[in-house]
């Protein structure tokens, strides 16, 4: 369980760190949603 929970937050960090350098700040409750919508859509 602890190792799944810091392999997502690594998972998270780096979209969050993508985001940034793309110039779009977002917050950890948008990522949630952006990874629920992209893994519904397998985008």
């Amino acid at each position: 369980m602890e190792h799944w929970l810091s392999r997502t937050k690594t998972k998270m960090t780096s979209i969050v760190y993508l985001r940034m350098k793309d110039g779009v700040i977002i917050s950890p409750g948008q990522v949630a949603v952006f990874g629920a919508a992209r893994k519904q859509t397998l985008f």
